[in-house]
């Protein structure tokens, strides 16, 4: 996280239990991935049963878009419909915020549109439990734009989210909502993904 943005919004972290929270006020928040996840925790769904679909995300120095390093999303899913992603809960001026846009670089080697995975992105009012939560989560495909091959290519995604369209949050955690970025594996493929320079912007 870039601790300079945060200090000019007034952002704090705090511990609760084991989670730890970003409070927000309206602005942004950027996140690098320069020094490891940034308190993000990587979250796999239906990677067969004791996870016998292979994944993993880590950090990474093969591709970066800005600085050195980024995060690595990688999905064997021949035989799957594997869903992996990353997590991280926010809290919000419940009684001011409205809209919660997801701004990320997303590099790709995928041609085309046919066989492409689905990204993943979204704001829920608390962790999903099943493959079914991250349904609504889908947006577009991974494909990179380019018919022919050219390696993996950086590509701009930026995603809003009106809060009151959240499921309702458990009693206690008005003001609490969980960010998740990822791939969906639609495919018999094994694909690998980067995304980097996340920002999340909270707004009235």
């Amino acid at each position: 996280m870039n601790l300079a943005i945060a200090t000019l919004l007034g952002l704090s972290l705090s511990l609760n239990g084991c989670r730890i929270f970003v409070e927000v006020r309206d602005g942004d928040v950027f996140f690098s991935f320069e020094s490891g996840f940034d308190n993000w925790a990587a979250r796999g769904i239906d990677v067969g049963a004791g996870g016998t679909l292979h994944w993993s995300v880590t950090t990474s120095t093969q591709l970066a878009r800005e600085g050195a390093s980024s995060l690595r999303f990688e999905l064997n899913n021949f035989g799957g419909d594997g869903k992996i992603w990353i997590e991280r809960p926010f809290r919000f001026d419940s009684a001011r915020t409205r809209r919660v846009t997801v701004r990320f670089a997303f590099a790709s080697a995928d041609l085309g549109t046919v066989g492409n995975f689905r990204i993943l992105a979204g704001v829920r009012g608390s962790p999903p439990g099943s493959g079914t939560h991250l349904t609504p989560l889908a947006q577009d495909d991974t494909g990179n734009g380019r018919t022919t091959e050219s390696g993996y290519q950086w590509m701009d995604k930026s995603y809003t989210f009106t809060l009151e369209s959240l499921p309702p949050n458990p009693p206690g955690t008005q003001g609490e909502v969980w960010i998740l970025i990822g791939v969906w594996g639609t495919s018999n493929a094994h694909r690998s993904y980067f995304v980097d320079s996340l920002h999340v912007t909270f707004e009235g």
